[in-house]
């Protein structure tokens, strides 16, 4: 802001006690700055309230805070959740299969025990059947015709179902099949006095020996099968 100063050229100031005048020249224009007042009261309304602000911001920010902690947190149960869920269900589903697998050998196994039990239980019946009707066929031993005819149709059946059910490449197996045919070529002469009793005999005794030892076998296979 600038003032004129038209009525006052100079200010003059006597200095009575060194006996001097000073002269203090004005000039024409004065310039005036204005400094803005200050309103304590106001200010000091501005200080009461920014520790609230700042409490209110902190209230905020830690609001916020705690929401995304538990969103983070929530997010990694429902993860954890979903992983233990499918843990599980392939853990089910890996145990549903192993008791398939054990429940299937398992039949298979009894299924096993069972068959050789039952080709045990033919076996026998068809040796009882072979060397009971062998023993009809010697010389000493009448027949009609009718009753020939059966016996011999017992005997070869019997022997054959026998072979069925044995393996010639085991040893027990090809040894009692030998010896099945060697009664069979004893008992079958055209004549009584062609009869070889004492061999016959022998024959007959390792044909029991033979279906011993055969039967034996297949009871220690049906244990070893029954033991897994």
């Amino acid at each position: 802001m600038k003032i004129k100063a038209k009525s006052i050229d100079s200010i003059v100031s006597p200095d009575y006690a060194n006996s001097a005048v000073y002269r203090i020249e004005l000039p024409d224009t004065l310039n005036l700055k204005l400094t803005p007042t200050i309103d304590l009261n106001e200010k000091q309304t501005d200080n009461d309230s920014t520790p609230w602000i700042v409490a209110l911001a902190i209230g905020i920010i830690s609001a916020l805070v705690h929401i995304i902690v538990a969103f983070m947190q929530r997010k990694s149960m429902l993860q954890s959740t979903n992983s233990q869920i499918t843990n599980s269900k392939e853990n089910i589903k890996s145990q549903i299969e192993s008791n398939k697998q054990l429940k299937l050998a398992e039949f298979q196994a009894n299924l096993k025990v069972q068959n050789q039990q039952d080709n045990l239980n033919t076996i026998i019946d068809n040796l009882t059947d072979f060397l009971s009707h062998t023993i009809k066929l010697t010389p000493n031993k009448n027949m009609d015709i009718v009753e020939l005819e059966e016996v011999i149709a017992i005997i070869h059946n019997s022997k054959l179902k026998i072979e069925l059910l044995l393996n010639p490449k085991i040893q027990i197996h090809s040894t009692l099949i030998d010896s099945l045919n060697q009664m069979i070529e004893l008992i079958a002469i055209d004549e009584p006095k062609d009869f070889k009793f004492e061999q016959w005999q022998n024959t007959k005794d390792d044909c029991v020996n033979n279906s011993r030892l055969l039967i034996l076998s297949i009871k220690e296979e049906i244990n070893h099968l029954n033991l897994k």
